[in-house]
């Protein structure tokens, strides 16, 4: 959640407005505002200190100063002082309770300390808010708390909501990538880091996660290109050094197994097929289990844009079944 601290802070600079329960000496509320942008400045500059004098006199000129007291929570979260934090933060909502950057950062704080369900209460609260510009960055906040807190189905309906509103939100289409490879869905994990690399660079993370699909597919080609750019571009970040153990632990492509009675692997058709395939060329896979009834049933029910043939194979001792479709010459053909 740190990492997406400078794009919060962003928003609340373009949203300093101040929101308060009754009239105000405009003198005041102007003091206020000036005292204000001298403690963002302070703590956009890592001033903590400063930033915290300079806030109290914002709110000592004007109490009802909402983004007042929420720069304040901001402080002293980062400060380590729990307490004042959350008293801040109470007084900002119950200034603003509408104001979607609050919101969101409440939620921040509140996830920090395991409220889970009271984060995501907030986070919905700023996502759903009418005139909310950013609404992906609650979205995003939302999905990796819930990452935090093991509610891993939520947190893949948050990063796609996050999508759905902004296709570029970078986070929220690593996180997915990284919870669809976690979950085996390695072709789709490969589509989102496609879409990541058409709105962003890639980093020492999408290029370890990038290896390790590869890996997972079976491309050790593509997986030693990502490892090389992760060695050049981040050579002394820890992700370069998980790279490194990639090569003692390829997985091998499972081997055809030949026709048998029992169990069954495939048909004679099928296994002649995938022989006769030039050996550089790509397929597609689309499931791998050991329920031969499942692939069965898809096989039945589906129309497939080319030849779909199964094989069988060999995993921790059990009989597993693989579902392929298609010959095509190049892997940017295959994707």
């Amino acid at each position: 959640m740190k990492k997406l601290i400078p794009l919060l802070i962003v928003l609340l600079l373009q949203a300093c407005a101040t929101q308060t329960a009754g009239p105000v000496n405009p003198d005041r509320a102007r003091l206020s505002q000036q005292q204000l942008q001298q403690a963002l400045n302070h703590f956009k500059a890592g001033q903590l200190s400063e930033a915290l004098l300079a806030v109290a006199d914002s709110i000592k000129s004007n109490p009802d100063n909402a983004q007042a007291h929420h720069v304040a929570a901001l402080i002293y979260q980062r400060r380590g002082e729990t307490g004042q934090a959350r008293e801040h933060f109470e007084t900002a909502i119950r200034l603003a309770p509408n104001d979607p950057v609050i919101r969101n950062n409440y939620g921040n704080f509140l996830c920090s300390l395991g409220k889970y369900t009271a984060a995501d209460e907030n986070f919905l609260l700023a996502a759903k808010q009418a005139g909310n510009p950013k609404p992906e960055i609650a979205w995003t906040n939302a999905g990796l708390c819930a990452v935090r807190a093991n509610q891993t189905g939520k947190a893949r309906d948050y990063f796609k909501q996050a999508i759905q509103n902004n296709p570029g939100q970078l986070t929220a289409l690593f996180q997915l990538a990284k919870l669809h490879y976690q979950n085996g869905k390695y072709i789709a994990a490969s589509t989102l880091l496609e879409q990541y690399a058409q709105h962003g660079e890639d980093t020492a993370k999408t290029l370890l996660l990038k290896a390790q699909i590869e890996q997972a597919l079976g491309n050790l080609d593509s997986m030693e290109k990502y490892k090389q750019q992760l060695r050049a571009r981040f050579p002394n970040s820890p992700e370069a050094r998980k790279a490194s153990e990639l090569i003692n632990a390829r997985t091998p492509k499972p081997t055809v197994a030949m026709p048998q009675k029992n169990p069954p692997a495939t048909t004679a058709s099928d296994t002649d097929w995938i022989l006769s395939r030039q050996p550089t060329h790509y397929t597609l896979q689309i499931l791998a289990t050991a329920d031969k009834q499942a692939i069965d049933r898809l096989v039945a029910d589906t129309t497939f844009p080319g030849r779909a043939a199964v094989y069988g194979f060999r995993n921790d001792g059990r009989q597993w079944y693989n579902l392929v479709v298609g010959d095509y010459p190049s892997l940017d053909s295959a994707r």
